[in-house]
């Protein structure tokens, strides 16, 4: 998946009966989609035993929250993603672990002024169930009506929004026009500049008839019969919520033959078991979030270990709204959140969590660009580093009173400001170690100049969940959005009434920028909005980056073809495979 990082389709929408175009093949897949414990309960035991059977486990961190359709708002998850776009579902474009776009389910894409034009792979076909059908102009069609209809819970629309009529010539190419009506500020008429990222995949157009786009998929890729569905290089073969995912080598796959006959992703939610699980052999891939303790991996014999840089920036959002009745209504001020960052003591925590397995890394300075892309990225946040006397001042400069002098470790006093406490609750993941322990630093920093935070960890699903973080039912909350390859993809999280906007913030200034990005087909003038966009949010601080999640992979290293692309291990999994 190239834009992160989160539609019942309409009558307009165009269901192709599939007698017309399904030939039968042959094969052995099994045409349903089993419980995990089917799989598990014949996995070989040892590395060995599973290289036997061509066969691999991946420690899989974080359960999988809604259903299998990352498009669903609630779907938009690493892991998500990391099981399906790509391994399932083919990307239009595969991003590589050098950040280069690579056409995958397209042959070529081409953009102007006027439209953009896909010309699909003619060996590219669909395995629905054991059926061969061709992946045609009809999946892009499909897509994109579902991606726009209104009823469904989209997680972004940028890009699709812009496409207009269509035309085709055959089966395989499709030519949509750039929108000339209906303009507005979300959807504005003429090219959308980040093109590679308007389809991350496409629908099977024939296989979802009378699906609902926001429930569909939530126990396997699957069409309206609920035999699974893949143009992918795997299909889902078993899932059980709570255990594991298995994929199986799709013999229907049209691209290079796949190292592996069988992926099973195990559910291994704790730091610690997932450490002892890749040690002891229970586990030969593991892609965790960045914690401490993976330092205890770094030399072990038979194992490699890589740390690369990250496209994904943790952050803490600071919640603006709801609009009318805030929820805390010192967090609208700017003066008040910049007082916050100044009191964070960032470089301390990213040297505790990162010294010895990811040394040298330092705090996030902006929220658009990543420290990789020296050409553009600028330190604008630098201004509000760790200065918890600066902070002090700046709140009594604005009539807070009550708080103390200078900054005191284990400081009780809290600051009133304008009648309001100087209080918020602070949301993060309870079952992610690495988060738990940024909350208690920056909860102890706070409290040494007079404002208070009160906990409220969550396990990642819940918080992720439409209950919390997409409601915008938090005061302050960290994780981390990203991994795209172009600035343009995070677009949503910060232009006013954004659709990944759950923070309510909102700067006309800023949005008029980012929203001439995605227009702009001028490299160097698109870039220049991007910088000033951040140099104006470097003021209101709507919310703090920390640092640049570095991207980490480990794996046996009879294992070949794993490599850690940071907006996705798995963009070249039909390469993965055992070498002894």
């Amino acid at each position: 998946m190239n834009r992160r990082i989160w539609e019942i389709l309409g009558t307009a929408v165009v269901v192709l009966a599939v007698a017309g175009s399904a030939t039968a093949a042959s094969t052995t897949a099994t045409a349903t989609v089993g419980p995990f414990a089917q799989a598990w309960a014949n996995i070989g035991r040892t590395p060995a035993a599973r290289a036997a059977k061509s066969t691999a486990v991946v420690a899989m961190e974080q359960d999988l929250p809604g259903t299998f359709n990352t498009n669903f708002v609630a779907s938009n998850t690493g892991w998500t993603l990391n099981v399906v776009s790509g391994p399932v579902l083919a990307d239009v474009f595969a991003v590589t672990d050098k950040l280069q776009y690579m056409p995958s389910l397209v042959s070529k894409v081409t953009a102007t002024k006027q439209g953009i034009t896909y010309d699909i792979r003619p060996n590219a076909v669909w395995n629905w169930g054991g059926r061969k059908v061709p992946v045609t102009y009809r999946d892009f069609v499909y897509t994109k009506n579902a991606m726009l209809d209104a009823k469904n819970e989209v997680f972004s629309r940028a890009g699709v929004n812009q496409l207009g009529s269509y035309t085709h010539k055959g089966l395989k190419q499709i030519t949509f026009k750039w929108k000339t009506t209906s303009c507005t500020a979300d959807a504005p008429c003429g090219p959308y500049a980040d093109y590679r990222d308007i389809f991350s995949y496409v629908y099977p157009s024939f296989a979802l008839q009378g699906m609902d786009f926001d429930t569909m998929w939530a126990t396997c890729v699957c069409g309206s019969d609920g035999k699974f569905v893949s143009d992918g290089p795997y299909y889902i073969s078993n899932y059980t919520k709570g255990q594991g995912v298995t994929l199986k080598a799709n013999p229907l796959w049209w691209g290079r033959k796949p190292g592996l006959k069988e992926i099973d992703f195990k559910l291994t939610a704790d730091t610690n078991a997932e450490i002892q699980a890749i040690r002891g052999g229970e586990v030969d891939i593991a892609n965790p979030q960045p914690q401490t303790a993976l330092s205890s991996l770094v030399g072990i014999p038979g194992l490699v270990y890589k740390v690369v840089p990250g496209l994904e920036i943790e952050h803490i959002e600071l919640q603006e709204g709801p609009p009318g009745n805030p929820r805390v209504p010192l967090l609208r001020a700017p003066w008040f959140r910049q007082a916050i960052m100044l009191g964070l003591d960032r470089q301390g925590l990213v040297n505790a969590l990162y010294s010895q397995i990811a040394p040298g890394l330092r705090p996030m300075n902006n929220l658009i660009f990543y420290p990789v892309d020296t050409a553009n990225y600028r330190d604008d946040f630098a201004r509000w580093n760790y200065n918890p006397q600066r902070a002090i001042d700046l709140l009594k400069a604005h009539g807070c009173t009550g708080g103390p002098s200078k900054p005191t470790a284990g400081n009780t006093s809290t600051f009133t400001c304008a009648g309001y406490p100087a209080r918020f609750a602070y949301t993060t993941a309870s079952d992610n170690s690495r988060r738990v322990t940024g909350e208690t630093v920056f909860k102890a920093n706070l409290a040494a100049i007079g404002i208070q935070v009160t906990d409220d960890l969550l396990p990642t699903a819940v918080m992720f969940g439409d209950q919390h973080l997409v409601a915008g039912n938090f005061d302050a909350i960290e994780f981390a959005f990203g991994g795209v390859s172009d600035p343009g993809g995070n677009n949503q999280f910060l232009v006013c009434n954004g659709s990944q906007n759950f923070i309510h913030y909102c700067s006309t200034k800023v949005t008029k920028l980012l929203r001439a990005t995605n227009t702009e087909l001028d490299p160097a003038r698109r870039n220049a909005d991007f910088q000033a966009a951040d140099k104006l949010m470097a003021q209101q601080v709507p919310s703090i980056p920390l640092y640049d999640l570095p991207a980490v992979v480990t794996y046996r290293n009879t294992i070949s073809g794993v490599t850690d692309a940071p907006t996705g291990f798995t963009w070249n999994i039909q390469d993965w495979k055992w070498t002894s």
